[in-house]
């Protein structure tokens, strides 16, 4: 009887307490409405010194300058160019309407592209995170939508990056955690303040920052999961870009533009976008269409290859192909195509390691690093030269290869190119992938690999293993990584 008089005691002090949690939340996002509902917006540019105040602020000019004037004027043309409208210098009605826009809370210096000799509209911050497979949180909820919409709109932009990476996303409610949602209002204790209704919608820190992976949304916007207020989701994309290490894009159709627009319930990527996180997280690989050299000497192109067959390596060497890294006969994939004085070319993703010659011999490095007159190694007939770069392109296609052969190597439309990427030592990569290769190896002689082309799509799992684990390991013990 005792037990059932303590156990119905617990009952009413715990229902009380929760009810009291209740009330108290409640009263909360009631008086968040009510602080947002009585904002109003303070920046408005409608004037020059107001205009002077929004080029300060988003770094188009200088705060401190000896010319105002042509500094000025100078301002405008750099926001009327990146923002890809009509560059007069002028404060036109273009420019005056996009100033007025809701936008992202990051500085537009951050787009200018650096002068790799490309012309490119998407633009990275130069670092990225060293895994593919990420945790996020949401730290708290927004009153204006239910809170299952809130966590449906998160997925759903994670969703668009995840799609067109091999980047994978987990939720967790604990430990440690790589992307963080919150919600906030004005001066939230990161140095950058909200500015109420309308203005900054939200802003976000990128990889390896004091606040990497912070994603914070202004809770004095009215968030919406339609086009009758702001789009949650349209944002949270947007600010999930940066978060992975993508800049402003100065293409008004891509999630990464700095200006707010509405883009569909369904909204996907723009190919802007794809390009710029497939550069940082994308497949490490061939063309299909990349042609190899068969022992027999045979030529046939990378899609056609099969496990055990013996393919042109280094130093004019043949090589058993032991397995696929990566495969994918159907997803885009974007390549670099760097062709040479000497009429050979090769496309391979951006971070696939290709041999270079410099002052202290062959090194390997990745492929966006390659620039115009540097030096390739090709084989013409079984002797080693070298040919200098002439053009370098991007071009997106479908399908990709990443054969393993035995000694890590292999010649690609007549260029020497290693079997490996991310990691920026041929070697190093070479070493972890040692007891994957000698367990094919030995399979190799004592049963022989299965003489079939390697239907299996998808990186392979020590890969993967490698990708997540050994390499970030390999960092931590000095050796660079990709960035």
């Amino acid at each position: 009887m005792k037990a059932l008089i303590l156990l119905c005691f617990i009952t009413a002090v715990m229902s009380a307490a929760i009810k009291e949690n209740l009330e108290e939340n409640n009263l909360v996002q009631s008086k968040l409405r009510e602080k947002r509902d009585s904002s109003t917006r303070i920046l408005a540019v409608k004037s020059e010194r107001e205009a002077r105040s929004y080029l300060q602020k988003y770094e188009h000019m200088s705060k401190t300058t000896h010319n105002q004037t042509d500094d000025y004027a100078e301002g405008l043309k750099r926001f009327q160019k990146e923002a890809a409208i009509p560059v007069t210098g002028k404060l036109d009605a273009r420019t005056l309407s996009l100033m007025n826009k809701e936008r992202c809370g990051i500085v537009d210096d951050e787009f200018r592209a650096p002068n790799t000799g490309r012309q490119k509209r998407y633009a990275l911050y130069g670092k990225k995170w060293n895994r593919k497979k990420l945790k996020w949180r949401l730290y708290n909820y927004t009153p204006d939508i239910p809170n299952v919409s809130v966590v449906a709109a998160i997925k759903y932009a994670l969703k668009q990056w995840s799609d067109n990476s091999k980047l994978k996303f987990t939720r967790v409610y604990s430990g440690n955690v790589h992307l963080k949602f919150r919600f906030v209002s004005g001066a939230h204790g990161d140095g950058y303040p909200m500015d109420g209704p309308s203005g900054t919608l939200a802003h976000a820190f990128y990889p390896k920052t004091s606040r990497k992976g912070q994603i914070h949304f202004d809770e004095a916007e009215k968030w919406s999961t339609s086009n009758n207020k702001i789009h949650l989701s349209v944002v949270a994309c947007h600010e999930l870009g940066h978060a992975l290490g993508l800049k402003h894009s100065s293409k008004s159709q891509a999630i990464m533009y700095p200006y707010y627009s509405y883009k569909g319930q369904n909204y996907k990527l723009n190919s802007d976008d794809k390009k710029g996180i497939q550069k940082l997280y994308g497949k490490s690989c061939f063309s299909g269409e990349s042609k190899v050299v068969l022992e027999n000497g045979q030529t046939i192109s990378m899609k056609q290859l099969k496990l055990g067959d013996s393919v042109l390596s280094s130093k004019g060497r043949f090589s058993p192909v032991l397995t696929m890294l990566d495969r994918n006969t159907q997803e885009p994939a974007l390549f670099l195509t760097l062709r040479t004085k000497s009429g050979h070319f090769i496309q391979l993703t951006h971070q696939h390691l290709i041999a270079v010659e410099t002052a202290d011999g062959k090194r390997y490095i990745h492929a966006d690093q390659v620039r115009i007159g540097q030096k390739l190694y090709s084989q013409d007939n079984g002797i080693e030269k070298v040919t200098e770069v002439i053009s370098i392109e991007e071009i997106q296609m479908n399908g990709f290869y990443a054969p393993m052969t035995a000694d890590g190597t292999v010649i690609v439309n007549g260029i020497e190119a290693s079997c490996y990427a991310v990691i920026n030592s041929h070697e190093i990569a070479h070493l972890a992938m040692a007891p994957l290769r000698w367990v094919l190896q030995l399979y190799n002689s004592i049963i022989g690999l299965k003489s079939s082309i390697d239907s299996s799509e998808g990186i392979h799992w020590y890969g993967e293993m490698s990708q997540n684990y050994i390499l970030p390991l390999a960092q931590n013990l000095g050796f660079q990584l990709s960035t």
